[in-house]
């Protein structure tokens, strides 16, 4: 079995064990949320600009090759 693995000098991350496989799979989970949570808040908040018609939906512009 050839199967890679992490091991940070400045954490406390060894995913040769079980405790560091799981710490890893924990940040990726947080990370996941926070990012969720971004989303709905950026969501949440074009939703009010727009209700209060200040929003303007972003445009896109084709660029010249060489430019």
């Amino acid at each position: 079995m050839n199967a890679s693995r992490l091991k940070a000098t400045e954490q406390p991350i060894d995913t040769s064990t079980a405790a560091g496989k799981c710490f890893l799979d924990m940040l990726g989970v947080f990370a996941e949320f926070e990012t969720n949570l971004r989303r709905e808040r950026q969501l949440d908040g074009i939703a009010k600009a727009k209700a209060a018609g200040v929003y303007n939906e972003r445009r896109f512009r084709v660029l010249e090759s060489g430019t």
